[in-house]
């Protein structure tokens, strides 16, 4: 969308991720629904773009198809099934721009290149940017976001301790990879990974309130992909991350996460949508009852290019974006994420105006 210039441009390309929710064609190739004048938006990360769960899971010489590969976006989202049913037969009210992997500098502020880039290494425009776009020629009844897992690392620390000996939150860690900078102990790193994301916090509300009423935005707690059975029926997580790590994650990553957020709800008068890691507190990734994607799940759905060359760029991406569906939730996991959005989504679409 990049070099659009008159609103009937703007308004007929961002068409084009107003997703018809019911029967998602999935792939970007299918109908979309035209525009209503009245929207409810979703922004964020891989949690926002429904990452792990494909329109269409992938299937021996079928590729997985999304609504964008580019951002593993999909109409099977905790916030998009939400607002299909705030919506009804609305569906043109709904559009949808998470991405997954985005962040709040690289993604919302400003443009990314996805989670799985394409082959010509073009941008995704920044959410922020977008949302600009269509408020511009629309009237703007909620904005949902998702977003602050990946500005604190999350998933760079899951590996980390996957890989680690020893506590990991004892080991020197490398917050900004391909960076010049010294390695910091973990357990001190992510304090200051937290503090920095209330000032990002801020960023957004900045470039929001230019945009839309405080009113208007929702912003979503993070789920547990842990679940407290870590500690019990599993004797390792993920194969490399012991139960003595993943509580501690969720005490010292998760937790302070979370209540980020809702101090920078209340400080910019956003909504939150609360409880989401307690609804996911026997339902981590190690429970009977899973509402998160395991690894072979994430690779079966997502599937992994069957010809080509790990020589070749656009190959090795494809491979490496098989398994980033991993610890996300699962449909059924999604599904609660939106019975917990929908009552605060009614609220504010139902509400005064401004």
């Amino acid at each position: 969308m990049v070099g659009l210039r008159s609103p009937r441009q703007v308004r007929a390309a961002l068409a084009a991720v107003a997703v018809t929710i019911a029967g998602c064609s999935g792939g970007g190739d299918g109908e979309t629904t035209p525009l209503s004048d009245h929207l409810i938006v979703s922004l964020g990360d891989s949690v926002a773009s429904g990452e792990g769960n494909p329109d269409r899971p992938a299937r021996v010489g079928r590729p997985a198809e999304w609504t964008s590969r580019r951002c593993h976006r999909s109409g099977r989202s905790g916030p998009a099934l939400a607002a299909r049913e705030v919506a009804g037969d609305d569906l043109g009210r709904v559009v949808l721009l998470g991405c997954s992997g985005a962040t709040i500098q690289t993604g919302l502020l400003r443009p990314y290149a996805g989670i799985e880039p394409s082959a010509d290494d073009s941008l995704e425009r920044a959410q922020v940017r977008a949302l600009a776009d269509l408020a511009g020629e629309n009237s703007i009844d909620a904005v949902l976001i998702d977003i602050g897992a990946n500005d604190v690392g999350f998933a760079r620390i899951v590996q980390f301790c996957v890989l680690s000996v020893g506590p990991c939150w004892k080991n020197r860690f490398d917050p900004r990879p391909g960076e010049p900078g010294p390695r910091v102990v973990l357990e001190q790193q992510v304090p200051r990974e937290i503090e920095e994301l209330g000032r990002d916090y801020a960023r957004l509300a900045g470039a929001l309130n230019e945009i839309v009423p405080a009113s208007r935005v929702i912003v979503v707690e993070y789920f547990d992909p842990t679940g407290t059975t870590a500690g019990r029926g599993c004797t390792m997580f993920l194969g490399g991350v012991t139960p003595a790590e993943s509580l501690w994650a969720r005490e010292h990553i998760l937790f302070p996460l979370n209540r980020q957020i809702r101090e920078s709800a209340d400080r910019f008068g956003w909504r939150v949508v609360d409880g989401v890691d307690e609804r996911f507190a026997e339902h981590g990734i190690c429970a009977p009852e899973r509402w998160v994607v395991t690894a072979g799940e994430s690779i079966n759905d997502q599937g992994i290019p069957l010809f080509g060359s790990l020589l070749d760029r656009q190959t090795r991406r494809e491979l490496l974006a098989s398994y980033k569906g991993t610890l996300h939730p699962n449909p059924e996991g999604h599904r609660q994420i939106a019975e917990l959005i929908r009552p605060v989504l009614e609220a504010v679409v139902d509400g005064p105006s401004g």
